[in-house]
C-alpha cells in the first residue's frame, strides 16, 4: 500500500512589524495528510490527517522573504526545518499507522448483546 503525503498551511500568525520587516511570519498553522492515493481490495480510499502549529524563528540565518513574495514550498521548508527530519518521518509513520488501523481495525466496539433492538412496527 503506497501513502502518499502533503502538506496544508494557514492561517500564517505574523507580527505587523519586528526587526525592521513588516508582517513578519511567526507561526504557522500546519496540516499533514495521508492518503492512500488509490482503492484497496474492498474499493475504499483511506486518508489520515495531522494538524498542529509550529513558531518560525524570526532570525533563522536565511533573508528575509515578504509576504506577498513567499511561496509554499518557503513556508514548507520553514516548518520541516523548525520541526526537524525526525519529527516529520514520525509524523509520517504516525499517519500511515492510521491508515493500517482503519483497515484492519485493532479494536471493534459491539453492542451489549442483552440490548436487542424493538421489532419493526412497534413503539
Amino acid at each position: 500500500m503506497a501513502v502518499n503525503y502533503n502538506w496544508t498551511f494557514g492561517p500564517l500568525e505574523a507580527y505587523p512589524t519586528a526587526s525592521g520587516e513588516i508582517d513578519v511570519i511567526f507561526i504557522v498553522h500546519w496540516q499533514y495528510h495521508a492518503s492512500t492515493g488509490s482503492q484497496d481490495v474492498s474499493g475504499s480510499y483511506y486518508t489520515a490527517t495531522s494538524i498542529g502549529t509550529i513558531g518560525i524563528p524570526l532570525n533563522s540565518g536565511s533573508a528575509f522573504i515578504p509576504y506577498p513574495d513567499l511561496t509554499f514550498n518557503d513556508v514548507e521548508g520553514w516548518v520541516v526545518n523548525a520541526m526537524g527530519t525526525a519529527s516529520v518521518e514520525s509524523l509520517q509513520a504516525s499517519l500511515s499507522q492510521s491508515i493500517v488501523n482503519q483497515i484492519n481495525p485493532p479494536v471493534i466496539y459491539l453492542p451489549n448483546p442483552w440490548d436487542t433492538p424493538p421489532p419493526t412496527g412497534s413503539l
